[in-house]
């Protein structure tokens, strides 16, 4: 970190020998047998569809598409084309497997 407290940036080789400024980045998945939880760095503008590829979510976790699955950052919903910025947290939301309300019926019943 430098003196006021910002992330160094590094700069990285890309597949094509050009050199970018990097930026850290978080991606999570989490279900009920796994988490996955990687810290990976990507070019500046980078959208959350290529830095869920190259996480290796997909290759990991087969039950997972982006088709399917929802994403967000840091809690809010984002489209799988929206730009990350430096310390972005990926997350990947994985279906409900019981609607909230019935859940809390449920409960409360209990």
């Amino acid at each position: 970190m430098d003196a006021e407290g910002r992330a160094a940036r590094a700069i990285v080789e890309v597949e094509s020998s050009q050199y970018y400024l990097s930026m850290k980045i978080q991606v999570i998945y989490i279900n009920q047998n796994t988490e996955f939880f990687v810290n990976i760095d990507m070019p500046e503008g980078a959208s959350v569809q290529q830095v869920i590829k190259r996480s290796g979510l997909l290759e990991q976790q087969p039950e997972f598409s982006l088709d399917k699955n929802e994403v967000g950052i840091f809690g809010e919903l984002v489209s799988l084309e929206t730009v990350l910025h430096e310390g972005d947290r990926v997350e990947v939301y994985r279906p409900l497997t019981m609607d909230p309300m019935e859940a809390r019926r449920l409960r409360s019943k209990a």
